[in-house]
């Protein structure tokens, strides 16, 4: 698990700004809370399809509002670098390019409107551009190395791809872009970091890559086999596992039911070795898409994926809860926090139900099996939510905004749940009664935002990409207060009983 430039295995966290920005001081917040636990790494994913949260010299129209400048940044890369972290940026250079591709004068290099669309990887204006990017990155970035994404790559639509494809095959054309990058990038003097979903799934594209590329293993199930992490070895690349704290799967706690299970089978992985000639570098947990939940709610989730991965897939998780609450919150008996996050991190529900209970959607709840899930749940959830409350409130000493925010969620999820649980049955009061309880959720979780955010930021309330209207907590509030007074308008006031038939 050895880095040739490093005495240390990489024990980092990815945090996406490309999605939505936290303010400045929430940084250097997270900076210190990591450093204190012995993190080395912070990959920067500053740009995506939905922005870029630093502005670029040589293409600074792309920059998101309050991305940073490139002072600010260079200040922040040294703040870390005293700590003894090393922040590595994420350079987009294929997929994940709307950030470039929907300026004006980038638009024709598009692929497609389509999801998941890219750069055109054979124009020559997209090797020029890219060229200009990788040097302002390099300027900005004092880090030994540069992640310039490469995941989720879709090229074919566009006209010069389309002649390229008549006489060259596609693992060809992907390869001379990933080597023409790497050339870039070692002109500079950095290594170079990329996404290894190509590779897995084009075993032939392997061949064809220098070995000096890092590869990063994102693998966000919850049991994960070994093969692609020994495949990537064996093919002589080194590697680093990044697993997932927050996913498109689940997006409120990391919990029991998949964030926490895949952290730890991906600890797993670091073990493996291969005559081949590749390393396992060590372990990065992604953390994705900040519209998906609230930032101070999610400090125990940070701790317990660097716990994890640092001191073993076999950590006590009660015993880290314990620690967490002890030096994060100066409880003195932290008894009551452990019984409720135990709770929370057993019942953090994945996408499907999550999504249910927050929309109140009639086809997403009429599932017999998932509503005798929820129906279970919700008692729980508010038992969690009333010993944090009345027990644990009263203890905190340190950080009581980032614990009110911690509580919040979990009193919204308890809301969520106990409404989902009982629409059918609501009389109009009723649910007159639960749509101003979630109104009144939803302001405190909007007035959240605009403390740990920016009140005029881009992402509050909408989803540039259709596809992640799911993802967007504030919007996914809103449908489910409006389904509530929809219920309320279409019941009349004696209680409804269920048909029978």
């Amino acid at each position: 698990m050895k880095n040739d430039d490093q005495d240390d295995p990489v024990l980092g966290v990815m945090l996406d700004l490309a999605r939505a920005l936290e303010n400045r001081q929430y940084y250097r917040n997270c900076i210190d809370f990591l450093a204190q636990r012995g993190v080395t790494h912070l990959l920067w994913h500053f740009t995506d399809d939905q922005g870029c949260a630093v502005i670029l010299p040589s293409v600074p129209e792309a920059a998101s509002p309050h991305a940073y400048t490139a002072d600010e940044m260079r200040a922040l890369c040294a703040y870390a670098k005293e700590r003894g972290v090393q922040i590595i940026p994420e350079l987009a250079s294929l997929g994940h390019t709307v950030y470039l591709t929907r300026l004006a004068r980038f638009r024709h290099l598009a692929e497609s409107e389509e999801m998941f669309s890219s750069m055109c990887p054979v124009a020559p204006e997209t090797r020029t551009n890219l060229r200009a990017l990788i040097g302002d990155v390099a300027s900005i970035f004092d880090s030994t190395d540069i992640h310039l994404g490469l995941d989720e790559t879709n090229f074919g639509a566009h006209p010069l791809s389309k002649a390229a494809l008549n006489t060259r095959s596609r693992t060809d054309i992907f390869a001379d872009h990933i080597n023409f990058l790497h050339g870039v990038v070692t002109g500079v003097g950095k290594r170079m970091w990329m996404w290894a979903d190509g590779l897995l799934h084009d075993p032939a594209l392997a061949a064809k890559l220098p070995r000096d590329i890092v590869m990063c293993n994102w693998r966000y199930r919850p049991h994960e086999p070994a093969e692609t992490t020994q495949y990537l070895l064996d093919q002589g690349f080194d590697v680093v596992l990044c697993s997932a704290s927050i996913s498109s799967q689940q997006m409120l706690f990391p919990g029991e039911r998949f964030a926490l299970p895949n952290i730890r089978s991906l600890r797993e992985h670091s073990t493996l070795t291969s005559d081949g000639g590749g390393r396992v570098l060590g372990h990065i947990n992604t953390v994705w898409t900040p519209v998906r939940y609230l930032a101070d709610s999610l400090w125990l989730g940070l701790d317990l994926s660097v716990t994890l991965i640092r001191d073993g897939a076999d950590s006590n998780v009660a015993e880290a809860i314990a620690k967490f609450g002890q030096s994060f919150y100066g409880l003195g008996d932290s008894r009551a926090f452990v019984a409720a996050c135990e709770v929370v991190l057993e019942l953090s529900p994945c996408r499907d139900e999550w999504t249910s209970v927050l929309t109140l959607a009639q086809e997403s709840i009429a599932d017999p099996e998932k509503m005798r899930v929820i129906t279970v749940a919700a008692p729980r959830w508010a038992d969690a939510a009333a010993l944090l409350e009345d027990s644990v409130r009263p203890a905190v000493h340190e950080h009581h905004r980032e614990f009110a925010t911690f509580v919040l969620m979990v009193e919204l999820a308890a809301h969520c749940y106990a409404t989902a649980a009982g629409l059918e049955h609501f009389t109009a009061a009723e649910a007159l009664r639960a749509a101003v309880e979630r109104e009144h959720l939803l302001a405190r979780v909007d007035a959240v935002w605009d403390q740990e955010r920016f009140a005029d930021g881009p992402r509050k309330y909408a989803a540039p990409i259709h596809h992640f209207d799911a993802d967007h907590l504030i919007p996914m509030l809103r449908r489910g207060a409006d389904r509530l007074r929809e219920v309320a308008a279409a019941r009349p006031e004696e209680r409804m009983l269920p048909c029978s038939e």
